[in-house]
């Protein structure tokens, strides 16, 4: 080991011990969390660190796992490939600005998009660039590949599809608007949300609208789809059922506040959060909720499902007074009955989506760590978001295409009237005068304003921002 890592992980097993002791962990689990190469031993329970690797800082990017590589990326401008056993670095690959989405890894090599405007095909192995496309403006959506072909959106208001092997462009869609949400490709057609308020479902071939669908709300939720249902959250407070092949709604689910993270399908239950500081189950087919489960926070993680658990982060309630200690969970929740099976704290917001792979649950926080948890199962993520490719998957999602349905989920139906959660939650609050363009970077100082202001300052404009666009998670 170099003294470059051998630093880092000092630095890293020192950061575990103080967060152990700070969650009252005993000395028996301390002694038993590290062996060689800082990997913990399991526990049935789950929810204990096996590791944590400091990449600086991870906002919404989401892990993906393939072949023994975690792979992330970060807004401190770079994308990062780590072992999986270990934690430790493998490469990291350094672009002109933030990654918020989370890496595609399709044979043998990483697609991601940047804020500098570029999306970025690196090698899987070397960290070694292949080519990159620049669409004119910040790119934040996560890529998603098909059969050798990338689709992705901008914040030049286009939709894109890339060859994957040359770089280049084979059609591109506008929208009108940023473009936010992560593309699901399925059934031969890209649906994908837009700041204009609606969903499209674009010709995967030729980029074509074959229809859009209207809210009333910013859609930055990443669709997911299910027999022949797709899904999809928006800022309008309502979650969409509707038909993949003709847009024509079945029912929508409306919560207490803006919906911006991708929802998944698991055994026939949709589950999603939304900023009603809320994680859902729902009925996939009639809308009806089976439970909600309360967090402390928004929800702009996207959930993920492994062997009949839900996973998933929250973000801040409220602004942090200077030297408070900030406490963020990631949750496990009991798919069936809506009970928390563990909680995990970080010490920043996580917006960042879990992926579970054999057991082992990653999760990326503002804290500038990402961490792997025993996730107290055996398997790996199979709900539909991880399945289809959106927003982080595993070594399950090879690119294949995805054949149209014979029939739609059994029992679906129309809805004359909408499926309203239990709570009455209040009505979410957009502030229209932030724009997502101006926001703070947290790299930089405030002009005329001492330390401890300008650090006031920063985690209040950034709340405000991402309360703005309503979160981080497509």
């Amino acid at each position: 080991m170099n003294s470059d890592n051998k630093d880092r992980r000092e630095r890293d097993i020192s950061h575990i011990d103080r967060r152990s002791l700070l969650r009252s962990t005993s000395s028996a689990v301390l002694a038993s969390a590290f062996v060689a190469g800082g990997v913990g031993t399991a526990s049935a329970a789950g929810g204990d660190e096996i590791w944590s690797t400091h990449v600086r800082a991870v906002r919404s990017s989401s892990p993906t796992i393939v072949d023994g590589t975690v792979y992330v990326g970060t807004t401190a401008n770079s994308l990062h490939a780590l072992d999986v056993d270990s934690g430790e670095g493998i490469w990291e690959f350094e672009t002109g600005a933030r990654i918020y989405g989370a890496p595609t890894v399709i044979d043998g090599v990483v697609y991601t998009g940047s804020r500098d405007d570029n999306i970025y095909a690196v090698d899987a192995d070397s960290g070694d660039e292949i080519w990159r496309f620049d669409t004119g403006s910040m790119s934040r959506p996560s890529p998603t590949v098909v059969d050798g072909v990338l689709y992705t959106g901008s914040h030049d208001n286009n939709v894109y599809a890339i060859d994957t092997d040359s770089g280049d462009e084979i059609w591109r869609f506008d929208t009108g608007e940023r473009v936010m949400s992560s593309p699901t490709v399925a059934y031969g057609i890209v649906y994908i949300g837009s700041h204009d308020e609606s969903l499209y479902a674009l010709d995967a071939d030729s980029g074509e609208e074959i229809w859009s669908f209207q809210t009333d709300g910013v859609v930055r939720s990443s669709p997911t789809v299910a027999e022949g249902v797709v899904y999809f959250g928006s800022n309008d407070d309502n979650l969409y059922a509707v038909d993949w092949e003709t847009g024509e709604m079945y029912w929508r689910f409306e919560a207490g506040d803006s919906i911006t993270a991708s929802p998944t399908v698991a055994d026939g239950t949709l589950y999603f959060g939304s900023w009603d500081n809320n994680l859902y189950a729902i009925d996939a087919a009639s809308g009806q909720q089976q439970w909600s489960f309360e967090t402390e926070a928004q929800v702009t993680s996207s959930p993920t499902v492994a062997d009949g658990t839900v996973y998933v982060g929250s973000k801040m309630d409220g602004t942090p007074g200077l030297g408070d200690e900030i406490e963020i969970p990631l949750y496990a929740v009991d798919a069936d009955s809506g009970e928390e099976v563990w909680s995990f704290d970080t010490e920043g917001e996580i917006d960042s989506s879990p992926t579970v792979a054999d057991g082992v649950v990653y999760i990326g926080s503002n804290d500038g760590y990402l961490y792997a948890l025993d996730a107290g199962v055996e398997g790996s993520s199979d709900g539909s978001r991880v399945e289809l490719g959106t927003h982080g998957h595993h070594d399950s999602w090879t690119g294949q295409v995805v054949e149209a349905p014979d029939e739609v989920m059994e029992g679906v139906e129309e809805a004359e009237d909408v499926v309203q959660h239990d709570e009455d939650e209040g009505e979410a609050e957009e502030d229209e005068e932030l724009d997502d363009e101006e926001e703070v970077d947290e790299e930089e100082g405030l002009p005329g304003m001492g330390v401890p202001a300008a650090i006031a300052s920063l985690a209040a404009g950034s709340y405000l921002l991402s309360r703005r666009d309503g979160g981080d998670g497509e």
